[in-house]
């Protein structure tokens, strides 16, 4: 057997439905924006009439009479319909007083004075609401079910799509319930879809509850707390995914004794350390399906799971928790949807009895798909090649490659040599860009060489590339001589007084 420690944050959505009321011969809607038009609103009422809010109201308590704290309850079994507004109360005896199976729906309550937000003797339903208790002292809290004159008349029959919020020590209070004349009969018959926070118990229980259903109970101490001080037993009836738990236990008993029973796998936590049941009496049963309890601490079946097929679930053969049914999923390759760089993908999977699961791919930082874009390099200037990924939100991943510049590649394509009396050229022409060189090649016949120095004019329009030599024009091979070239005049330092010096210079 092992602990359980595996804390699940459930998120709670409290359902925000629109109540329609009738307005046939057997039903009115009366509508109230202040104590006064309320008081008139409830004056005229029948049992099953709709007294509705139609703005944001602030009172010290809505009762009969708006007098605190001697107004009466609320003894007419109407809707009170928040209409989606806020009704703000301040009193130091509680906000709401409601007997006669009267119910609140649809809309906020928040409350800033002590007791409770909703003391309440006989209520048919509490629905669609958001309860916010503001209050410094320790005794406030959200629901209070209260004696009114006989020992177990306050009832509840439903708490449904609540969430309770605030600083009160309690979310739902059972305050000295319990009937000896019926000691099974649960103070509030269903609880369901509720979400208890930040009070100090989530339940204050001394009387039975029905059944919690899909709910989350948590407090900063228990989440439920059971204080049975008539010495009753405590019966709790836990049906479909409930979350229980408390900063020190997730249910304690101080007195009296406990019967609590899920019908499925239900969360008990203690979120601090500690026992998950707990508490002076400790006097419980648990029927818990997946769970047993060893000195207070609830620990879960290491289970053993048989059977299970796409009509029968599986089970666990010593416990008895059920699990999932077995399919045979072969996915649909044909309707995966890719993970790239930017969002997750999908994969879709069939069974052949025609089940269907589908299975998020984890996005892939690295899943680019880019888009190339190039700019050829030429001879003379560097070109690029730029990546950026298609999916518009992958920021940081465009980057961008240099391309060097090519360079010419010129081979010779045209040559006429020169003679002793015209010059000749040379033609190059680059096989990437087709730029064409010439090279004109001049020849000066015989030159005087004053003190081993020619000077041969070329002309400013040139530039001097190279200059050759031989002796006689007979002679086999130019030599090519060092010179330097300055406003158009090559100069040469010689070794021989006369010959010829060709020279190939560009334009």
């Amino acid at each position: 057997m092992k602990p359980i420690n595996k804390i699940q944050h459930l998120l709670f959505a409290a359902a925000t439905l629109l109540t329609v009321c009738s307005t046939s011969a057997f039903a009115t809607v009366y509508e109230f924006n202040d104590m006064n038009s309320f008081k008139t609103a409830y004056n005229s009422a029948q049992a099953g009439d709709t007294i509705r809010m139609t703005a944001d109201t602030t009172v010290q308590q809505l009762n009969t009479t708006g007098a605190n704290p001697s107004g009466d309850p609320i003894y007419k079994a109407v809707i009170i319909d928040l209409n989606g507004f806020t009704l703000t109360t301040t009193s130091g005896w509680g906000g709401m007083m409601l007997g006669g199976y009267a119910s609140v729906i649809n809309g906020t309550l928040l409350h800033k004075g002590n007791t409770c937000a909703i003391k309440a003797y006989e209520v048919d339903r509490l629905e669609d609401l958001t309860i916010i208790v503001e209050s410094a002292r320790s005794d406030t809290g959200g629901v209070s079910l209260r004696n009114h004159n006989t020992m177990g008349k306050a009832h509840i029959n439903t708490i449904k799509n609540v969430k309770m919020i605030g600083t009160g020590n309690y979310g739902i209070e059972t305050l000295g319930q319990g009937d000896s004349a019926n000691p099974t009969k649960p103070a509030i018959d269903l609880i369901e879809n509720v979400e208890i926070d930040s009070m100090k118990y989530g339940i204050d229980l001394s009387a039975s509850i029905g059944t919690i259903k899909n709910s989350i109970i948590s407090g900063s101490q228990s989440g439920i707390a059971i204080k049975n001080a008539n010495g009753f037993v405590v019966a709790i009836n836990l049906v479909g995914d409930n979350e229980i738990m408390g900063a020190n236990n997730a249910v304690v008993i101080n007195s009296g004794t406990a019967t609590i029973t899920a019908d499925k796998y239900t969360d008990f936590i203690n979120v601090s350390g500690g026992d998950e049941f707990g508490g002076s009496a400790s006097s419980y049963t648990l029927n818990a399906v997946g769970y047993s309890v060893e000195n207070g601490v609830i620990v879960e079946c290491d289970h053993e799971v048989v059977g299970g097929s796409c009509t029968e679930r599986a089970e666990c053969s010593v416990c008895g928790k059920a699990f999932d049914f077995v399919h045979k999923f072969v996915e649909d390759e044909s309707k995966r949807e890719p993970a790239n760089c930017t969002i997750q993908g999908k994969a879709y999977f069939n069974c052949e009895c025609g089940a269907t699961s589908e299975e998020f791919i984890p996005r892939d930082p690295n899943a680019h798909e880019w888009l190339i874009t190039t700019k050829e390099a030429t001879c003379t200037e560097a070109g690029s090649i730029s990546y950026n990924c298609k999916y518009g939100s992958c920021i940081g991943e465009e980057y961008t490659e240099d391309i060097p510049a090519t360079g010419h590649n010129y081979v010779e394509t045209n040559r006429v040599e020169p003679t002793d009396s015209a010059a000749g050229y040379i033609e190059y022409t680059c096989e990437n860009c087709s730029d064409v060189m010439t090279f004109v090649a001049v020849a000066i016949q015989a030159i005087e060489v004053n003190g081993k120095t020619a000077m041969l004019s070329i002309g400013e329009e040139y530039s001097a590339v190279k200059v050759f030599f031989k002796e006689t024009l007979d002679a086999a091979d130019w030599t090519e001589i060092e010179a330097t070239f300055a406003d158009g005049v090559a100069t040469v330092n010689t070794t021989t007084d006369t010959g010829f010096y060709k020279v190939e210079a560009s334009k």
